[in-house]
C-alpha cells in the first residue's frame, strides 16, 4: 500500500509528464528495499507477496507514462486524464494476474470494466481451449519435479557422481524442462482466468497485441466478425480476441533455434513491458549495450539474488554468439543444409539456457559455481568460442535472390 499511495502522490503533485521518471525510480527503490528489508531490521515478506509486488511494480511504473507519452497515447482512445485515486488503486491491485501476470495496461483494464454487452462476448470456449493445455504441462512437471529436483544440482553427489561431466549434463535436461514448464501452467492458468472475466477481449478488427492491446481503431458494431484472416488460429465461435493478455507461444519456445525469438515468446506481455519502458528508453546505440543493460533491468526486477543476474546476464553471450555465427555460415548453406543448421542451433541453444539457467534456478552463488566448477564452465567457454569463431570465418554476401528464396 505505501508503494501505490506515494506514487499517485508523486503523479498528482508533479503531474503525469514530470512524474514519469520520479516515480519509475521510486517504485524499483520501493522494490529493492521491500526485498532487503529483513536486513534493516524488519521481518521478512512472505514468498508469495513478493510475487504481488512483481506485477503492482509494472503497473505502477506504467502508469504515468500511459497517461502522457506519445508513444503510447498517440491512439485517439488511449487513456489520457489522470486516473482517481480509487481507480488508481483497483487497477493496482485488480486480483487477477496479480501474482503470475499477465501485465495489462490501466487502458486494458479501464476497457474491461466498460465494456459494452459483455453477456455477448465468448469467453468460455476460449479460457476452456487454453486451459486444456493444463493437465499435461501439469503432469509433465510433477514427473520432472519428482524424479529431478532442482535440489541435488550442486551436492556433493552431483558434482561427485562416477558418471562425471556426462551425468552433470544430461540432469540439466530434465530439471530445466520441469523448471520450465511450471511457468506455462502458471500462465496458463492465469490466462483462463483472464479469459473467462472477459478481460483483454478486444475485437478481431483492432489486432490486440500482448500487454499493448489494440493497434487498430475499435470497429464501430461489438461482436462477431466475418473477416477470416483475423480469426486465424482461432475457433470459428469466438468472438473476440484475447492475445492481449496471451503471455505464451509454448510451441515457439519449445523449438525455436535463436535465443531472441524465445525471449520474444516467453512471458510476452512482461516482455512486451520492458521493450517499450526499458529498451527503447536507452541512450545507447549500441545493441548489445541496450541489451545488456535491459537485460540488467529484467534480473533487478525478478529479485536480488545473485543466481538471477548471472542468468540474465549470461543471455547477451548467447545473442551475440547465436547471432555471430548465422551471419557467418548460413550465407555458405543450402536450403537444407540451412534445416539442418536451425536444428544444430536449437540443440545447442537448449543446452546453453540448461547451462546459464542453473542460476535462476538455483539463486544463490556458492550452489550455481559449485554446478559451473564441476562442468569446468564448458557452457561458458563454448559460447565464448562461438562468438570468437565467426571473426575467422570470411564474410559471404548473399545475393537478393538467395536471400528472397530463403525467406
Amino acid at each position: 500500500m505505501v508503494t501505490v499511495v506515494t506514487t499517485y502522490l508523486i503523479v498528482a503533485v508533479l503531474g503525469p509528464k514530470r512524474s514519469q521518471w520520479p516515480a519509475f525510480l521510486f517504485v524499483f527503490a520501493y522494490l529493492f528495499f521491500f526485498r532487503t528489508c529483513n536486513y534493516f531490521g524488519f521481518s521478512k515478506p512472505p514468498m508469495h507477496s513478493n510475487a504481488v509486488q512483481l506485477l503492482i511494480t509494472l503497473r505502477l511504473c506504467t502508469l504515468p507514462f500511459e497517461i502522457f507519452d506519445p508513444e503510447i497515447t498517440r491512439n485517439k482512445d488511449a487513456a489520457t486524464s489522470t486516473p482517481s485515486f480509487y481507480e488508481f488503486i483497483s487497477y493496482c491491485y485488480c486480483y487477477c494476474g496479480i501474482m503470475t501476470g499477465p501485465y495489462y495496461r490501466y487502458k486494458t483494464y479501464k476497457d474491461f470494466l466498460e465494456q459494452e454487452n459483455p453477456e455477448q462476448i465468448s469467453t468460455f470456449r476460449p479460457a476452456l481451449r487454453r486451459f486444456k493445455q493444463a493437465p499435461l504441462w501439469g503432469a509433465l512437471y510433477l514427473i520432472m519435479n519428482i524424479y529431478f529436483p532442482i535440489s541435488h544440482i550442486g551436492t556433493e553427489e552431483y558434482v561427485n557422481h562416477p558418471w562425471g561431466i556426462l551425468y552433470q549434463l544430461a540432469y540439466l535436461v530434465p530439471t530445466f524442462n520441469g523448471f520450465r514448464w511450471r511457468f506455462y501452467i502458471g500462465w496458463i492458468l492465469a490466462e483462463s482466468s483472464c479469459m473467462m472475466l472477459g478481460l483483454g477481449a478486444y475485437p478481431f478488427e483492432t489486432d490486440p497485441k500482448p500487454g499493448l492491446g489494440p493497434t487498430k481503431p475499435m470497429p464501430t458494431t461489438n461482436g462477431a466478425i466475418n473477416d477470416k484472416e483475423c480469426k486465424q488460429d482461432t475457433d470459428e465461435s469466438d468472438t473476440h480476441s484475447f492475445k492481449t493478455i496471451h503471455n505464451i507461444k509454448i510451441f515457439e519456445v519449445e523449438y525455436s533455434p535463436s535465443m531472441s525469438k524465445i525471449m520474444k515468446d516467453w512471458n510476452m506481455t512482461v516482455q512486451w513491458w520492458i521493450s517499450v519502458y526499458v529498451h527503447r528508453k536507452l541512450p545507447f546505440a549500441n545493441r548489445n549495450v541496450r541489451l545488456f543493460l535491459t537485460l540488467l533491468v529484467s534480473a533487478f526486477w525478478h529479485g536480488v539474488a545473485p543466481g538471477y543476474y548471472l542468468t540474465f546476464l549470461s543471455v547477451p553471450l548467447i545473442v551475440m554468439s547465436e547471432y555471430g555465427m548465422e551471419r557467418a555460415i548460413k550465407p555458405y548453406l543450402s536450403e537444407k543444409l540451412r534445416y539442418v543448421y536451425d536444428w544444430c542451433s536449437w540443440f545447442f541453444l537448449y543446452r546453453a539456457m540448461e547451462y546459464t539457467g542453473c542460476g535462476f534456478m538455483l539463486l544463490q552463488l556458492q550452489p550455481c559455481l559449485s554446478a559451473w566448477r564441476s562442468l569446468y564452465f564448458i557452457g561458458h567457454i563454448i559460447i565464448v568460442m562461438f562468438i570468437i569463431i565467426p571473426i575467422f570465418i570470411p564474410r559471404k554476401r548473399e545475393s537478393k535472390t538467395e536471400v528472397k528464396k530463403i525467406s
